[in-house]
């Protein structure tokens, strides 16, 4: 099973500077959290709109750090903007449980580097 983050270009835009990569993985956790309260609020208060432009951002900040499977399931939630409640939810839950094991192989990362 491949993990759920590929940090090869991530070290190859730091040059392995683990203090940039923490700084990066730091705002990575703020920003993604960001994203999915406003994403949980655009499905209680019907605004697609801000559900599509959430999973615009967090497929962008994603796919930066390497995280494709999170990125990809963000770019369906995007690209569904309009669909049912139904199928939202689906992908929320779907993005959810992503972003759970791209954090937690983050924060394993973290706790690795010098």
């Amino acid at each position: 099973m491949h993990p759920p983050v590929d940090l090869a270009d991530l070290h190859s835009m730091t040059g392995n500077d683990a203090a940039v990569e923490q700084t990066f993985f730091q705002l990575f956790f703020e920003s993604s959290a960001e994203c999915l309260k406003a994403m949980q609020f655009s499905l209680q208060d019907d605004a697609p709109n801000i559900w599509r432009r959430k999973a615009h951002t967090l497929k962008g900040t994603s796919l930066n750090l390497g995280a494709e499977r999170l990125g990809q399931l963000c770019l369906e939630a995007q690209e569904n903007y309009q669909a049912s409640l139904e199928k939202k939810q689906q992908l929320f839950a779907a993005i959810q449980v992503e972003l759970k094991h791209v954090e937690q192989y983050l924060s394993e990362t973290q706790s690795t580097m010098p």
